[in-house]
């Protein structure tokens, strides 16, 4: 890419993926394992998704709603319909049933693209993770891209936050060319870097920075389907991931994840950088990374903006302040120090709203509603000259939506909503005594997941401080409070402390007390999530917290085995380890052939595979791995017990010390790696998952355990969970002769033959685990 910037977004798109045609430029964590694909895979996949598109008949200007979580089909999609000048409709993933009726009210889409479990309307649907079904009869061979005008309609974005009517930010093909030029000219990232996207790419700002500024400098970009602190450090260090594009919510949960650990040690020395937007970033929370030697560059921009009117650039930053104004953008200080942007990159207006659109604008200048200062030509952001309120997710809350909810109720005389901690807090003038837990509790049911009332006072005086107007002047209200809880319950269980803690539910928790009716959102369950685990030492599946559970079903969550906190080793993975290993196996190989002759059948079945596979194998000996691998032709690993072989959770000191030095004797020399019970379901398909991301193909022994008799012995499911979860062929393995060799418990090898049988490579695909395991083992007893 030549540094002058980019022509248009179109050309952005294609230059990126016909230059990058054989580089990986995206990856995707789902679930436990991680797809990639290269430009040129990736173009293929939009041109069948433009052939589609102009066979569903939906043609340039059509409009198209796009909601789903960040994924190589919401890309796909998205990038397929600015080519095809289709208009996009991209729809924050917490929009509800009601919000999507008004929505589509008003653009009229002729299709949604959607993940399932998100809210639906009656409208032509298909489901992002059906993708590649629907495309399957599509050809990829590239169509001509539809010619489109700088004044085009790219998107409409509808601004999240409130209940009454959606206001939709009307963005042109203009506006994201030079959002995206803007950008480019002011951030110098020209360096291939693994970045990560932690943004919803529904935002503008996940759009710019996460997505396009990345294609520009040619970056590979990262999707995780999770914002768990513990599983984004993890995934962090195993990718080796060098910066990523974060909301300032998600830093600060990174903060409490890190807190007295190395982060050398737990990110890698390869990151250094966070990109920080969508919400104000806390000043102590930018000191802390900032101390720790983490580049932290801040964004400071609007929807209305397409992301850009400052930034922080390398070198050149200033603590506090979010960068100098972007080249190109104009911006000056209006009445009250009120932040005024002019430019190619500021919106048409909002989608059929004049009124809403003539308010935004004052003599042609965008009016922010932010109050800055500027220092020495770095913009300072002091105060928000509007009334709303923004989230730690960068989500926007409009508390005249909830004032009118609370103002509707019989005991409440008026309302006066505020921020606190960046969550919502009422302060009620009540008409007499009144039971103010139901209050905010039939509020609450009335308002959607972000807007919840969270904390809570009572204003103690006859009537609130007012203008000449009759508006509430909310700094007095402010000043005059402290703002307490409005009642402090004491909890004996760590469980209910906890969850009192994070939520702040302002009222009495008990076992049947739903979480989501005490405050919980996307963000605080990641936080009640990270806290749990720490004070119980327990895996919770994120999955497992929706808007069903209930205090009692996260009791019964706690009572799981506890597991031992363990990474994924690397080590050896290491180019020492392999030498090593490949030496040991040539030596030990030669042992066996003169106790052993093996004879290898249905090898040709893996004629054609391209790895990584699962290998799964009845167990007869000790010598059964390096028969296996002698002729597979793949790079292996063992997957071994984690107590039995790695002495993880062995309680015997002297028996855990030998279980450890075999553990790393059989990493060494055989790249085992640990599965079971003593880590935890979870840790064992992470780490499954990993080594088959790296290109290696697992082996796996069903039986948990060498046979007593030589009779095969009935599988364990985790096979199962693994043939499940892994989305790869499972190649079946029968070995008979070995048992005679080198039985459990002997020592001095006997001369015997012995048999490897390789069945036919199986796909197992929705089905239960039970059904896998037994699938898997009808398949090795029939060999």
């Amino acid at each position: 890419m030549q540094k002058r910037g980019v022509r248009s977004v179109q050309s952005l798109i294609l230059n990126s993926l016909r230059d990058n045609k054989d580089r990986i430029l995206f990856a995707q964590k789902r679930g436990y394992r991680t797809r990639y694909i290269t430009g040129g895979e990736l173009l293929e996949k939009v041109n069948k998704t433009r052939v589609f598109l102009k066979k569903e008949k939906i043609k340039k200007s059509d409009k198209v709603i796009l909601l789903g979580w960040n994924s190589l089909e919401w890309v796909s999609v998205y990038f397929a319909c600015i080519l095809s000048g289709v208009v996009v409709v991209p729809l924050d993933t917490l929009t509800d049933r009601v919000m999507l009726r008004k929505i589509q009210k008003k653009v009229k889409a002729k299709a949604i693209f959607q993940d399932k479990g998100l809210a639906f309307i009656r409208i032509k649907r298909y489901n992002l993770d059906k993708l590649d079904d629907l495309l399957d009869k599509n050809k990829g061979k590239a169509i001509p891209v539809v010619s489109t005008k700088p004044n085009d309609i790219l998107e409409i974005i509808y601004t999240s936050g409130t209940t009454k009517d959606p206001k939709g930010v009307v963005l042109t093909n203009m506006n994201i060319t030079s959002g995206v030029n803007y950008a480019v000219s002011s951030v110098d990232l020209n360096l291939k870097l693994k970045m990560l996207n932690l943004l919803p790419l529904s935002h503008i700002f996940g759009q710019v920075y996460g997505l396009f500024l990345a294609m520009y400098f040619g970056h590979m970009v990262h999707f995780l389907d999770t914002i768990q602190p513990k599983k984004i450090v993890s995934f962090i260090k195993n990718k080796r991931i060098n910066g990523a594009v974060v909301v300032p919510g998600i830093l600060s949960a990174l903060k409490r994840e890190l807190s007295g650990r190395s982060l050398l040690v737990n990110l890698g020395p390869q990151f250094r950088l966070f990109g920080v937007g969508g919400a104000s970033l806390d000043d102590k929370l930018e000191s802390w990374w900032r101390r720790r030697m983490i580049i932290v560059l801040q964004g400071y921009g609007l929807t209305e903006t397409s992301s850009i009117v400052s930034v922080s650039s390398l070198g050149a930053s200033r603590f506090g302040s979010v960068g100098k104004i972007a080249k190109g953008v104009n911006m000056k200080l209006g009445l009250d120090n009120e932040i005024l942007v002019k430019g190619k990159n500021v919106m048409q207006g909002y989608y059929r709203d004049r009124e809403n659109t003539n308010n935004a604008f004052k003599d042609g200048w965008l009016k922010t509603g932010d109050v800055g200062e500027i220092k020495n030509g770095y913009l300072y952001i002091r105060d928000r000259k509007k009334d709303i309120i923004v989230t730690e997710g960068g989500l926007n809350v409009y508390p005249t939506d909830i004032e009118s909810v609370l103002n509707g109720m019989k005991d409440v005389e008026e309302s006066c909503v505020l921020e606190k901690n960046k969550r919502v807090h009422a302060v009620l003038l009540l008409k007499g005594k009144a039971n103010v837990s139901s209050i905010i509790k039939d509020a609450n049911k009335k308002l959607l997941s972000h807007q919840k009332i969270v904390t809570c006072s009572i204003w103690p005086y006859k009537d609130f401080p007012k203008t000449i107007t009759g508006k509430i002047k909310k700094f007095i209200v402010e000043e005059e409070m402290e703002l307490p809880k409005l009642e402090a319950y004491m909890y004996e269980k760590p469980l209910y402390r906890i969850v009192d803690e994070v939520l702040e539910p302002n009222k009495r928790t008990s076992a049947g007390s739903k979480l989501v009716n005490l405050g919980m959102d996307s963000l605080k369950r990641v936080e009640l999530i990270s806290e749990l685990e720490k004070e119980f030492s327990v895996e919770i599946d994120e999955a497992k917290l929706d808007q069903n559970t209930r205090i009692r079903d996260l009791e019964m969550l706690l009572k799981e085995r506890h597991v031992k906190g363990i990474r994924f080793s690397k080590w050896p993975l290491g180019i020492v380890p392999r030498i090593v290993r490949l030496t040991f196996r040539k030596l030990c190989v030669l042992i066996i052939r003169a106790f052993t002759k093996t004879e290898y059948l249905g090898l040709d079945n893996l004629d054609g595979v391209d790895g990584p596979v699962i290998f799964a194998s009845n167990h007869q000996s000790n010598f059964d791995g390096p028969v296996i691998v002698e002729r597979l032709g793949f790079r292996t690993a063992i997957a071994a017990d984690s107590d039995i072989v790695f002495g993880i959770g062995t309680k015997n000191i002297l028996l855990s010390l030998w279980r450890r030095f075999t553990g790393y004797f059989t990493a060494l020399f055989y790249n085992t790696y640990p599965i079971g019970r003593t880590i935890g379901i979870n840790n064992s398909l992470e780490f499954t998952g990993e080594m088959l991301d790296r290109g290696y193909s697992v082996i796996i022994f069903p039986e948990g355990g060498r046979t007593l008799t030589g009779k095969i012995k009935t599988f364990k499911s985790g096979v199962g969970y693994l043939a499940v979860n892994m989305g790869v062929p499972i190649v079946p393995i029968r070995i008979e002769g070995l048992y005679h060799v080198l039985p459990r418990g002997r020592f001095v090898p006997r001369f015997r033959k012995s048999f490897v049988k390789v069945g036919k490579p199986i796909k197992i695909k929705d089905v239960s685990y039970v059904r896998a395991t037994k699938m898997i083992e009808e398949k090795i007893r029939g060999l």
